[in-house]
């Protein structure tokens, strides 16, 4: 974990992520939000602040899914009146913004993380998505906070294989088994979290797993897995984060 009162590291906000929580803690949404990025600059001593904002259009995964998030709930009236004045508020806040067509905010945390890696710079990414423990390495953790801002955990990688078993580069593939209600994809039945991790422990990523089904064990996990193997391919398309965003 980061040493306070050393620099400390770019802080990377997943925005409407923080406003939606902003709103049933400290509404309206954008001041509770901008309180919300001040506290996590101060107390994590952040050096600067980016924000990755999503766009209210189709992205390349709903276009590869068409149930993708199909079972969330409508957007309260007045958060949608404080997203419709979001990109004027984040212009008169201290920070860069990134948004780009097609693609997720996750999308663009990824790019950053990658870049931040690249330079040999520290990361700090602060979301409510917990897919986004996927990021917690080289040198980028992971603030994930909880709906009304309890239950607050910071993941490295460490963190990450003791909560879910699987490195973070191996998290969207433990999704992709596993399913992610939050996101309207189902997973393997009655595969369970643990038993996804041991699979991915032996051999390493879901490709790897369906090209050697006759190796899995015990034969009942062999025969689901291969009985859903098309959903867990899909899954594991939609759920990877692209790090490759053309941000500028």
């Amino acid at each position: 974990m980061y040493t306070r009162g050393l620099a400390g590291p770019v802080l990377l906000i997943d925005t409407h992520s923080l406003v939606y929580r902003a709103h049933y803690v400290a509404p309206p949404a954008l001041l509770g939000f901008t309180a919300h990025v001040e506290s996590l600059r101060k107390k994590w001593n952040a050096s600067r602040v980016v924000f990755a904002v999503d766009l209210p259009k189709p992205t390349f995964r709903s276009k590869m899914c068409e149930h993708y998030k199909a079972g969330r709930r409508k957007t309260p009236r007045a958060l949608v009146d404080e997203f419709q004045k979001l990109h004027a508020h984040l212009e008169t806040l201290d920070g860069e913004f990134y948004f780009k067509a097609g693609f997720e905010a996750d999308d663009i945390l990824a790019t950053l993380a990658k870049e931040l890696r690249a330079r040999g710079e520290r990361g700090l990414v602060a979301s409510g998505d917990r897919d986004l423990v996927a990021l917690a390495y080289g040198g980028i953790e992971v603030l994930i906070i909880g709906r009304y801002h309890r239950d607050t955990t910071c993941y490295d990688a460490a963190a990450v294989e003791r909560r879910f078993g699987v490195k973070p580069q191996q998290f969207s593939d433990w999704l992709a088994l596993n399913g992610d209600r939050a996101d309207s994809m189902p997973g393997v039945p009655g595969l369970g979290p643990k038993v996804a991790a041991r699979l991915l422990r032996q051999w390493g990523t879901v490709g790897e797993l369906l090209e050697h089904l006759d190796g899995v064990q015990p034969p009942g996990v062999r025969r689901q897995v291969e009985q859903h193997a098309e959903r867990v391919r899909l899954n594991a398309r939609v759920m990877a984060l692209r790090d490759d965003v053309p941000l500028r």
